[in-house]
């Protein structure tokens, strides 16, 4: 039976299809925060339904595609700071300590 035939479909024919891992498959199945992949449990098996994940594409490309730009936002809800890495300077710090203290 070919792919394009299935109904279920194993972890792995539904990685091929989504174009992703089947460890990103896995990790999203019990993540916290899943990204909603949606799957169905038979017994100790994982399948995931063809017309499901189809739908599941469709919405990601209609979620992203209306998601606004950061030009489009209005000046006041950006953070136009510059980002800082790393641990804050001892200047920071101390400057910090003293803000909470007062």
């Amino acid at each position: 039976m070919k792919l394009d035939e299935k109904l279920l479909l194993k972890e792995k024919e539904a990685a091929e299809l989504l174009g992703m891992s089947t460890h990103f498959l896995r990790r999203d199945r019990i993540s916290a925060l899943p990204v909603g992949i949606p799957f169905m449990r038979i017994g100790a098996s994982i399948r995931y339904r063809r017309a499901e994940l189809e739908a599941w594409i469709a919405d990601q490309m209609h979620r992203q595609s209306n998601s606004p730009k950061l030009r489009d936002l209005p000046p006041d809800s950006r953070n136009d700071e510059p980002r800082r890495r790393g641990r804050p300077k001892k200047t920071q710090r101390r400057s910090a300590i003293d803000d909470s203290s007062a």
